[in-house]
């Protein structure tokens, strides 16, 4: 069944709990929470906190399919990889046409994101609305979402949005943000003075980690990344990554190279990229998209640690805010906040940097 026939196809949901949510009303799942959005919308999420429903300001549009088919384009192209079943087109209970669509999206960062695009019409406006699922698991519960999908109707008089979904206006509805914008660093830059004291300084070496997540019960992956930094006594820097789109996108892969320059000074170690390229490869090698990742200009406080239970010094990084070259922070309650990336640990690339 696709995305829409489950989201509507449903009895009548009952009523007396209905609620507002910025340019619709509808009887919300038992035990869901509402919370209004900064950007004047609203987001339900479900008890297990592993489903959330984003509702945005309607939008003026005669066309729904126009208007959607733009809507998810937008939000495909955010993404390095898109994999998505077509849009259906389904009228709700309440009079309203609707159309929705699914897939599951790789940001640059390797994240994987289960996201459901809907949206309704009177055929004058249009009521966007965003679900990202956390897992295939509470994907599968998607049918709990019917009742409340089916009671939608439109706000007479609401306010229009901020910025339109497909200007920037949507966020991921379990993230908050939405995928930095990506741009290529000219290779102009000067080097940097090598610091008289460079071969004693101790980020000095090749310093690597992997990231992933999966469902252990399922036994689905929902991809993971490897990534490496090289920093060179001459006042420059390699760092190569690669990201694999999991159970769900297995013959695909996000190569990052970028190099650059650093300069340190006390514990402040300054990372500045000259050159920054992203490409993905199906696993023969053979590209399929180039997309340049966002380009970082970053000072980390840096440090070194020597762990005894692993036999390892690792080296903290630790930045203003979480970086997209970095990603997640690590769950090291000692090092809040920060990068922590192994010397020991020797990644084996598919695709190896040249």
């Amino acid at each position: 069944m696709t995305a829409l026939a489950v989201l509507w196809a449903s009895p009548p949901a009952a009523a007396g709990n209905r609620v507002t949510a910025a340019g619709v009303t509808l009887e919300p799942p038992a035990g869901w929470k509402l919370a209004s959005q900064p950007d004047g919308g609203a987001r339900l999420v479900n008890p297990e906190g592993d489903i959330a429903w984003r509702f945005f300001a309607t939008e003026p549009a005669s066309d729904l399919r126009v208007w959607f088919d733009e809507a998810w384009r937008v939000l495909a192209a955010a993404h390095v990889k898109a994999e998505a079943a077509a849009a259906d087109d389904t009228p709700t209970r309440t009079g309203l046409q609707g159309r929705a669509g699914a897939g599951v999206m790789i940001d640059a960062n390797g994240g994987v994101h289960i996201l459901l695009l809907a949206a309704v019409s009177d055929g004058k406006r249009v009521a966007p609305m965003l679900i990202e699922f956390a897992s295939e698991d509470a994907l599968r519960r998607l049918n709990d979402l019917a009742p409340a999908s089916d009671s939608i109707k439109l706000v007479a008089g609401s306010a229009g949005p901020r910025r339109a979904f497909a200007r920037g206006g949507w966020g991921y509805p379990l993230g908050g943000g939405v995928p930095a914008a990506r741009s290529a660093a000219p290779d102009t830059a000067e080097p940097a003075p090598v610091p008289a004291n460079a071969k004693d300084l101790p980020f000095l070496g090749k310093w690597a980690v992997g990231q992933s997540a999966s469902n252990a019960s399922g036994s689905v992956s929902y991809g993971s990344r490897v990534y490496q930094y090289d920093f060179r006594a001459d006042g420059t820097y390699r760092y190569h990554s690669e990201a694999w789109g999991g159970t769900f996108a297995s013959n695909w892969r996000y190569i990052i190279d970028e190099k650059g320059a650093w300069t340190a000074g006390g514990d402040q170690l300054t990372v500045s990229p000259t050159s920054v390229t992203g490409v993905v490869r199906d696993l023969a090698g053979k590209v399929q998209s180039r997309s340049a990742p966002p380009v970082e200009k970053i000072t980390y406080r840096f440090q070194t640690t020597y762990f005894s239970g692993l036999q390892e010094t690792q080296l903290v990084l630790t930045p203003p805010a979480p970086t997209s070259r970095d990603g997640a922070f690590a769950t090291n309650a000692s090092f809040p906040r920060s990068y922590l990336l192994r010397s020991n640990y020797q990644p084996e690339f598919r695709f190896p940097a040249s």
